[in-house]
């Protein structure tokens, strides 16, 4: 078996990650349960799909990615941690997790829901910190 080439999961090798994009499906497609207009509403349970790329120059392994909230009224379900052994550059990689904000949620709507998704190496050490910019609408 060959070795991978490239740098272990470092800051640097892991600056170039970045997000690509996001996509809610609020429909009834899975663990989603809401009005299918595309929006994350108070009360409804949204999937959530993010694309990640590795803009670095560098391969970057082992890292693993964790979907995470500070804020008690933003619950999160699924799938919220992903595992990747390398990561080349130009690879997107993508994610899904469900998510639901309670209705006592108090945050303005012109304020991004405080979800994140943290890279880190396997071992547990945060490298970098992603926000997500995903926005309630009521």
């Amino acid at each position: 078996a060959q070795e991978p080439q490239g740098q272990p999961a470092t800051l640097e090798a892991s600056r170039g990650i970045i997000l690509g994009s996001c996509n809610v499906e609020d429909g009834t497609k899975g663990m989603a349960m809401g009005n299918g207009n595309g929006r994350i509403e108070r009360g409804e349970m949204v999937v959530v799909t993010c694309h990640l790329e590795n803009r670095g120059a560098n391969l970057a392994f082992p890292l693993r990615l964790d979907v995470v909230s500070e804020n008690s009224d933003v619950i999160l379900s699924g799938v919220q941690a992903v595992d990747f052994d390398e990561w080349q550059p130009a690879d997107v990689k993508s994610m899904t997790f469900a998510l639901s904000v309670k209705k006592r949620y108090s945050l303005p709507t012109s304020t991004p829901i405080p979800v994140r998704i943290h890279v880190a190496r396997s071992a547990g050490q945060l490298l970098v910190n992603i926000p997500l910019d995903l926005h309630l609408f009521d």
